[in-house]
């Protein structure tokens, strides 16, 4: 272990809140009470039951009771971690204001809504679901934050059998979140492959950060660059990922749980943790990305006499990093950094 030469930055306290804005959590509240919650919450289970088995949204989310059980489990988690990497996103490039979203697979707009918190200034969306419970679900949920969208009926992965309008093909930001688990791995290729058209500026993908999430935006991040994509976060570097099969880059945001959210999940604690993982790239070489920073892939290991950090560094390679207590300025903020924060 050496102890290197290292500037540490911390974390950056202007970051995006990760709860729900006031006027969807109201609106979801609304529509919860008009039901109850005891149908919401056998349709919950339903729902487990068929993902347990192996099924799809398509067989899980078949009614309105299932869609809104579904938004009121998962909306906050999924909303969080969507802000979380957009912000890593603004961070890299403090330049981008996108005017226009494309959002494919995107359930009841979580992307759409999470993207308008990070960029206010955010204008037209085209959200691609094919779920119409959702959709129906998210035209209220986008109103809600005020955002103006259009719904698009149709699988993201076969958008290529689409005739494609000019405003999708030339969308500043275009967003995938939490959609490649619903494909094989080896699907995910040929997929981002067909939509190389509607790739002009800025993509995000974010799946949940298990080692099959992170392996599947491992997978689209290869893709991505063969496409001659540069990557933007949360990696320093456009390089071959330097982690090993039995590890995989993943962060973590809590959230915090309605008395709803606690019902349908069967729990009492007021919050929940959602790991994360996910990758921006841009197609775009005129944007001015800022200089690339070393990142924190692993919670710190505190001792007495120092701090360990495991990190991606700019220069592609996983490094382990200890931070000396005769170093005060360093060791104290190394103690406080978390997974996902900027060396």
């Amino acid at each position: 272990m050496v102890e290197p030469a290292v500037e540490l930055s911390g974390r950056d306290e202007a970051m995006t809140s990760p709860q729900l804005p006031d006027a969807v959590r109201a609106h979801l509240q609304s529509l919860i009470s008009g039901v109850g919650l005891a149908p919401l919450v056998s349709a919950q289970q339903r729902m487990s039951e068929i993902y347990r088995g192996g099924g799809s949204s398509d067989r899980a989310i078949a009614d309105g009771a299932a869609a809104l059980a579904y938004v009121t489990a998962r909306l906050p988690a999924t909303y969080a971690a969507c802000v979380r990497a957009f912000d890593g996103v603004a961070a890299a490039v403090p330049g981008f204001v996108p005017a226009t979203q494309l959002d494919l697979g995107a359930g009841p707009g979580t992307a759409a809504i999470a993207a308008r918190a990070v960029w206010p200034g955010l204008g037209g969306q085209v959200l691609v679901e094919p779920n119409a419970h959702l959709r129906e679900l998210g035209a209220g949920v986008i109103g809600a934050r005020g955002c103006a969208g259009v719904w698009v009926d149709q699988r993201f992965s076969s958008l290529n059998t689409l005739n494609v309008n000019q405003s999708m093909q030339a969308a500043d930001l275009v967003t995938l979140s939490y959609v490649l688990a619903e494909m094989d791995e080896g699907a995910v290729d040929a997929a981002l492959n067909a939509l190389r058209g509607c790739f002009q500026r800025v993509v995000v993908i974010v799946e949940p950060g298990t080692p099959h999430g992170f392996k599947r935006v491992l997978r689209a991040r290869q893709s991505l660059l063969a496409m001659g994509a540069k990557v933007l976060a949360p990696c320093p570097h456009s390089g071959v990922c330097p982690l090993t099969e039995t590890d995989w880059c993943h962060f973590s945001v809590r959230v915090q749980r309605s008395a709803a959210h606690k019902a349908l999940k069967g729990a009492d604690v007021p919050f929940e943790d959602e790991p994360y993982s996910y990758v921006a790239v841009t197609f775009d070489s005129a944007l001015a990305v800022a200089s690339p920073q070393g990142r924190v892939l692993r919670q710190p290991v505190v001792e007495k006499g120092f701090v360990d950090l495991v990190v991606c560094g700019e220069d592609g390679h996983r490094q382990a990093r200890r931070m000396m207590r005769r170093d005060k300025a360093a060791y104290k903020l190394a103690k406080g950094l978390d997974a996902g924060d900027p060396l």
